[in-house]
């Protein structure tokens, strides 16, 4: 790529290096443009007597169609690539879901010094059209050697798939009415958003083998099981988490770094994800249970590490007293 100031005449099909403007400062040919014979001949009107151009060698992509090459080796499922314009490739989702983004690999990606990836934020539930992720090439060319070649899923959106919700409610038979007047409203609230819906109830008090019993039966009607009570799940030493055991299932993680929802309990059973909420779910404030359930409803089940990174941020409420 090489920098030239010339007569208009001689820079048809060169790339315009910065704005060019008239004598009253009023901007008639844009940064970036590849000048054209009619280009010529504004600025022969204008009395624009010299132009700086950029003239790029044959070994070299322009910026736009660099874009539209990086953004398409970086995008996964779930999301789709514009037309790239003045260098850059915008990314949008193509269906309502989840944003995941390979932070490691985007990091990787924005040490190269011709390109920059911005994205929203990991996790993220987006709707479908949202622009979600950005290419932008710095200069006006890029030699094709420094373009990738290997396709990296750096950006992607998880559908919302797990939509038939099982709720079991554990306590005393004195406390189902009031705990189905508290907690069910904010929770089929939360998961209405994501297109899913409450399709079975059981109600049963703390004993192990009813909710074996009951934990079997909404794990074979639903594709994820919520399970709400009194109080929070306090270890895995009670009733909720060693009846999910007793089912077959398997505890994931206890405890999040996350407040309000320190006491949730997430599980899978059968490989259906199991809630234990806590208590903070009759809140409409945002909580732990706001970042647990679209990813479980898009079948992006954390592990117990993707838990315990949610701590830098999860003081949700902030300062308050």
């Amino acid at each position: 790529m090489r920098y030239l100031t010339c007569p208009p005449a001689q820079a048809i099909g060169q790339i315009a290096r910065a704005n060019i403007s008239n004598d009253e400062g009023q901007r008639i040919i844009a940064k970036g443009h590849r000048l054209t014979a009619y280009d010529v001949e504004r600025c022969v009107r204008a009395g624009v007597v010299l132009v700086d151009i950029v003239i790029t060698e044959s070994n070299e992509v322009d910026e736009n169609a660099a874009a539209q090459h990086i953004a398409q080796c970086c995008i996964g499922p779930g999301v789709r690539v514009a037309a790239a314009h003045h260098g850059r490739a915008d990314i949008h989702a193509d269906c309502d879901g989840v944003l995941r983004i390979d932070t490691s690999a985007l990091q990787e990606f924005n040490l190269l010094p011709t390109q920059t990836l911005a994205t929203i934020l990991d996790g993220t539930v987006v709707q479908k059209g949202q622009r979600v992720a950005s290419v932008k090439i710095l200069p006006f060319a890029v030699p094709e050697s420094d373009l990738p070649q290997q396709h990296i899923h750096v950006v992607r959106v998880l559908p919302f798939v797990r939509t038939h919700v099982g709720v079991l409610i554990v306590g005393a038979p004195a406390t189902h009415q009031r705990i189905q007047q508290t907690h069910l409203a904010p929770l089929l609230e939360r998961i209405e958003r994501f297109g899913a819906v409450i399709t079975a109830t059981v109600l049963c008090i703390p004993d192990q083998d009813m909710i074996v019993n009951a934990l079997a039966l909404l794990s074979k009607e639903c594709t994820i099981v919520i399970s709400l009570s009194e109080t929070s799940v306090m270890g895995i030493d009670e009733s909720i988490p060693r009846s999910l055991v007793a089912a077959g299932g398997s505890v994931i993680r206890h405890g999040a770094p996350v407040e309000p929802g320190n006491m949730m309990l997430l599980g899978n059973l059968h490989g259906v994800p199991f809630l234990a909420a806590p208590g903070c779910i009759r809140n409409r404030a945002r909580n732990v249970v706001d970042l647990l359930l679209p990813r479980l409803i898009a079948d992006d089940v954390p592990t117990a590490r993707d838990i315990a990174g949610w701590a830098h941020g999860g003081l949700l409420r902030g300062n308050d007293d």
